[in-house]
């Protein structure tokens, strides 16, 4: 069974984190059959540039063509190279996967309509939900409507977000299946720590994140108590947290402040945390918080998007969005043993769903019934 693996999103060397989730995907897939993958994206280059994948046992190509010629043509011309690429070294594909319906759902469409090759879709993107749809073009939207129609499953990876896209008549075959994590990189470990750890990793982008409501919280719990530790990790906005701690007057003693990290440096994160903390305004299924549960740490997050079916009583707390307070009230319940926890759980909770083999038996499940192997 040889199935193309192609999204809108992939880790690149421009943007190493952007769309990691997919390619956990990719990895919990590619047991299953001969999975080959390719992205293709404008970038600073001068000329065409195939770079080879072949980190964590995947095999593909990412192709970077240069930015002056970024158009609709150009990824066409580009997809239809990285077609012929695969074909000489793989053979002819007998399924697409298709991860984040745009912009390259149309690379899918086309092969279906033209080589009758089938698809399904992975979706992740927000752009659906209700707090973004200002920023869906009536354009985007029926263009989603129609590469949806077409495909042979749909499967967003949360139900929160299978019911936000049928609300805009994105119809189809839908499947929930969830985002994936190395179960054996992120897993329960005991800690020894001398003062409470609090943990947030985010790009911190403001309107999403609100990494202020989470400042003015800390500055309210320090001026309570000061047995903690927050440490704060971002690849994107580390900065501007920074600045926006000290204009509002927080102790920065009580902060550990980091940059980008591997996955390797995030599961060393998650094994000092005593609980994790986000404050979104909005999300989908957050692979932070599958991170934490593997992990084995409970996880304090305000109840928007998928998350409410992440998190129960026995794995963390549920609070209304915006809401510092009932934040605040969280962190001390947490850190005064008000409410506790069994990490082990956790952990064996988290490993049932979104291990490796779990979501990477669905998914193959899913390809044999497409392909009438079932």
């Amino acid at each position: 069974m040889r199935v193309l693996f192609i999204s809108s999103w992939y880790p690149n060397k421009t943007e190493p984190t952007n769309g990691n989730f997919v390619e956990q995907h990719a990895i919990s897939i590619q047991p299953y059959c001969d999975l080959t993958i390719l992205h293709v994206r404008a970038a600073e280059v001068s000329k065409v540039e195939i770079e080879p994948i072949s980190n964590h046992g995947l095999k593909g190509f990412i192709i970077y063509f240069p930015q002056k010629k970024l158009n609709f043509f150009s990824y066409l011309k580009y997809y239809r190279r990285g077609f012929k690429l695969i074909e000489e070294s793989v053979g002819n594909i007998d399924l697409i996967h298709l991860n984040v319906i745009l912009p390259v759902g149309i690379i899918a469409y086309l092969a279906k309509v033209f080589k009758d090759i089938p698809y399904l879709i992975t979706e992740h993107a927000t752009i659906y939900k209700k707090e973004r749809r200002n920023e869906l073009s009536a354009l985007r939207k029926v263009a989603s409507q129609i590469i949806a129609r077409k495909a042979a499953y749909i499967c967003p990876v949360s139900h929160n977000l299978a019911a936000e896209m049928q609300s805009l008549g994105i119809k189809g075959n839908y499947k929930v299946i969830p985002n994936a994590v190395n179960t054996s990189l992120f897993k329960a470990v005991e800690k020894n720590n001398s003062k409470f750890n609090l943990l947030h990793i985010s790009t911190l982008v403001e309107e999403h994140k609100n990494g202020k409501g989470i400042i003015r919280t800390i500055k309210k719990l320090s001026q309570k108590r000061n047995d903690f530790k927050f440490k704060v990790i971002s690849d994107l906005n580390i900065n501007q947290f920074e600045k926006n701690a000290i204009n509002l007057g927080v102790n920065m003693n009580l902060f550990e402040l980091e940059g980008a990290k591997n996955a390797f440096e995030i599961s060393e994160a998650f094994n000092t945390a005593d609980v994790f903390i986000l404050f979104s305004n909005y999300e989908n299924l957050p692979c932070v918080i599958i991170e934490a549960h593997a992990s084995g740490v409970p996880v304090i997050s305000t109840d928007v998007g998928g998350i409410n079916e992440m998190i129960t009583t026995d794995n963390g707390i549920l609070i209304p969005p915006k809401d510092e307070d009932a934040l605040l009230t969280a962190i001390e319940a947490v850190m005064d043993k008000k409410i506790t926890f069994d990490h082990k759980a956790i952990e064996r909770k988290a490993k049932a769903i979104y291990s490796y083999q779990s979501v990477g038996q669905q998914y193959f499940e899913l390809y044999q019934q497409i392909l009438g192997l079932k």
